[in-house]
C-alpha cells in the first residue's frame, strides 16, 4: 500500500511538472555564459527548486537555455554545491544549499523559485535583474515554513554588500 501511495504522489508530481512546464526544464541545467561572452558570477542561495531563464525578463520556461540553476529531489541538481571561489561565501548556510554559476552579461536574467509541498505547488515567485560585467552576485530565493512565505533578495558582492533591485518577472506568454 505505501509503495502505490509513493507511486501515486510522484506520478502527481511528475505530471505537475509536465503540465506547467517543458520536462526539459526539469531535467537540465541552465545554459551558462561560456568564456567568450561577457559575463558575471552568480550565487544562488535556496532551499528549494530554483529554475533560470537566461536573456528574459520574464518567466518562458520553454527559452533557449532555461533550466534548473538548484535542484530539488527529481531532475537536475542545477549547480547546487559548485563554487566558483566569490567572494562572501557564507558559512551559515550548508554548501547543499548553494549554487554558482556564469551569466550573461548585459542581458537579463530571470529566476523562479518554485515550491512545493508533495504534489501541491505552495509558492511561485519570479523576478529578474541585468548583471554587470565581471561583477558577483548573489539571489537568495527560500520558503519560510514558520512565515509561510517565499522570499528572493538579491546583492551585488564587492568590498561591501550592495542591495540590487529586483524586477518582477511575470509569464512571458
Amino acid at each position: 500500500m505505501k509503495f502505490i501511495i509513493r507511486c501515486s504522489a510522484l506520478l502527481s508530481f511528475l505530471a505537475l511538472f509536465a503540465g506547467c512546464s517543458t520536462i526539459t526544464i526539469q531535467f537540465s541545467p541552465m545554459k551558462e555564459a561560456d568564456e567568450s561572452q561577457p559575463r558575471a558570477k552568480l550565487r544562488v542561495l535556496a532551499n528549494s527548486w530554483v529554475k533560470g531563464i537566461p536573456n528574459r525578463d520574464c518567466v518562458d520556461r520553454s527559452a533557449p537555455g532555461a533550466g534548473t540553476v538548484y535542484g530539488g529531489l527529481l531532475g537536475s541538481d542545477g549547480y547546487k554545491g559548485r563554487s566558483l571561489d566569490m567572494p562572501f561565501r557564507p558559512t551559515s548556510v550548508n554548501a547543499s544549499n548553494i549554487a554558482e554559476m556564469y551569466v550573461a552579461a548585459d542581458k537579463p536574467i530571470a529566476l523562479s523559485l518554485v515550491v512545493a509541498d508533495g504534489a501541491y505547488v505552495i509558492c511561485i515567485l519570479s523576478g529578474s535583474f541585468v548583471p554587470e560585467k565581471d561583477k558577483n552576485y548573489e539571489a537568495r530565493l527560500f520558503w519560510d515554513w514558520s512565515q509561510k512565505k517565499c522570499t528572493f533578495n538579491l546583492d551585488e558582492l564587492g568590498d561591501l554588500k550592495i542591495p540590487v533591485k529586483i524586477s518582477k518577472a511575470d509569464s512571458c506568454k
